[in-house]
């Protein structure tokens, strides 16, 4: 069978409804699970494109390690994604939340239960959430400034799982100087745009997408 490979933040810019003719420029963060993948997009394309190795999975182990170093807990992933769900956030509650975090103490191998707070998990996380403000800083630099115009002017697309995260547009929003919108359902945004870009591949064509086989690729 043929096959077209397509960026994973341009087609969450086509599922958030974003027209692939429009000739305004869009800046797209999408945040999945392994990685964070952010572009600027017109006209179908992308003129800039950053992809860095922190998303969902970092976040996780971010927490498992805070448990395990502050309260000697050591807990699974999934516990730590439970919680990071229940009270992670991107910036500081006004009126904080709690969670009781279950495990086994790392000392005597027996069940622990310990009370996090929504703000200590906020602080554990911010080494992984300024990576990524830092790089789609770095992207926004290399923009042209007619497409800058363009963003500003509009709004910045937050997609993928993690955008859900608690204060997470807030926190971007002040970073860039920029507003920011999350789209609904933003966990299903790539997924869309899959079937948005498969029914206007005559528009993606231009830009060098197609449909390939195998032999025609030249892979094994």
């Amino acid at each position: 069978r043929s096959v077209c490979l397509i960026e994973e933040p341009l087609c969450a810019a086509f599922g958030a409804g974003i027209d692939p003719l429009n000739p305004g420029g869009v800046f797209v963060i999408n945040i999945g699970a392994g990685t964070t993948d952010m572009a600027v997009i017109s006209q179908g394309s992308m003129s800039q494109i950053e992809t860095i190795k922190v998303a969902g999975d970092s976040f996780d182990e971010a927490v498992v390690k805070y448990l395990r170093d502050t309260y000697g807990l050591l807990v699974g992933i999934r516990t730590a994604e439970d919680i990071k769900i229940n009270v992670g956030s991107a910036i500081p509650r006004v009126a904080d939340v709690t969670v009781q975090a279950k495990g086994r103490n790392s000392s005597s191998g027996l069940p622990m239960v310990v009370e996090v707070t929504g703000n200590e998990i906020c602080n554990c996380l911010q080494p992984q959430l300024e990576r990524i403000t830092a790089a789609a800083k770095a992207l926004f630099e290399r923009t042209s400034p007619q497409l800058v115009a363009d963003i500003t002017n509009g709004s910045l697309l937050l997609t993928g799982g993690m955008s859900q995260l608690y204060g997470l547009d807030t926190l971007i929003s002040k970073a860039l100087s920029i507003d920011v919108t999350i789209p609904s359902k933003p966990d299903l945004c790539v997924s869309k745009g899959c079937e948005v870009a498969l029914k206007k591949m005559h528009i993606l064509d231009q830009y060098g997408y197609s449909f390939k086989t195998k032999e025609e690729v030249r892979t094994r």
